[in-house]
């Protein structure tokens, strides 16, 4: 199967319900809390666990790695330009 395959076909996962879709949000802000007030430490293990959170819930919900990394490339590929922009004002300035 072709990388860009995935890309177009649709999804086989059923859509979690607000909680489910919640957990990893509020996994990641109380990690990332607990870990910059209390342990005052670097953001970066938490945000992997709340990526690793999100793709639990992904994955318990039926959704196969290959439909979330195209979810992922999808969603990352609509926010370069903007992030393109603002580094081209950022040299700008």
């Amino acid at each position: 199967m072709d990388s860009l395959d995935v890309l177009q076909e649709p999804a086989t996962g059923k859509t979690p319900g607000l909680a489910w879709a919640l957990f990893p949000v509020i996994f990641l802000i109380a990690s990332l809390s607990y870990t910059i007030i209390i342990l005052e430490d670097d953001p970066r293990i938490p945000i992997i666990l709340g990526s690793v959170a999100a793709a639990l819930v992904g994955w318990k919900h039926g959704y196969s790695w290959g439909e979330m990394q195209a979810g992922i490339v999808r969603g990352i590929s609509v926010v370069v330009p903007a992030i393109l922009i603002l580094m081209l004002i950022g040299i700008m300035i």
